[in-house]
């Protein structure tokens, strides 16, 4: 699963390996993310 061959042949870009993996929560609310909150891995 983490081995990275879907980042490879990603068109886009859109695909980061991070060791950020756990981004859950309690709403549908806390799951929209800014770019600059995706570009810090999620945090915030």
């Amino acid at each position: 699963m983490f081995c990275g061959l879907c980042q490879e042949v990603c068109p886009k870009g859109a695909l980061v390996l991070t060791k950020t993996f756990e981004l859950a929560a309690f709403s549908r609310e806390d799951m929209l993310y800014t770019y600059e909150q995706l570009a810090e891995g999620g945090e915030g």
